[in-house]
């Protein structure tokens, strides 16, 4: 027998000899519970005593696994690993985005409303300035018309 051969050999023995110790100490019997009837709180009122959880117990029967089964769990993980890595460069990319459109996009847009602003408070200035200069105007025109 090649060494490499019985070199699996013995370590797929052990995996199997431990596996079966720790499949056994996980059947070990639940340690006895005390019954609720016999818990009591001393000199508490009724409204302060601590409420007490039943006790669960929860079996499992042990895994059965096969060789097809593994395979086909290690074809399952790496398809997953390939959608978590494309999910992976859609957050990057939507992150790249994201910090574009917080940065210069934004800033080109407030200088855009700026210059809005601007232009908009200097028509408002210049249609003043021309009803003040109309208004005078017609203050002269009605001085001059008027015997």
């Amino acid at each position: 027998m090649p060494r490499t051969s019985f070199v699996r050999s013995a370590a797929v023995a052990l995996a199997l000899f431990f596996s079966a110790r720790a499949v056994h100490a996980q059947a070990a019997p639940a340690p006895a519970t005390v019954p609720d009837s016999e818990i009591v709180v001393p000199s508490m009122p009724d409204s302060l005593r601590p409420q007490v959880l039943r006790t669960v117990t929860i079996t499992a029967e042990p895994a059965k696994a096969t060789r097809a089964g593994v395979i086909a769990l290690g074809l399952e993980n790496r398809r997953l690993e390939r959608e978590l890595a494309a999910y992976d460069r859609k957050v990057e990319k939507l992150e790249n985005r994201l910090a574009y459109l917080k940065g210069p996009v934004t800033d080109s847009l407030n200088r855009q409303i700026s210059g809005l602003d601007a232009a908009t408070a200097e028509t408002r200035n210049r249609r003043l300035a021309l009803e003040a200069r109309l208004s005078a105007l017609e203050a002269t025109n009605t001085a001059v018309n008027t015997p």
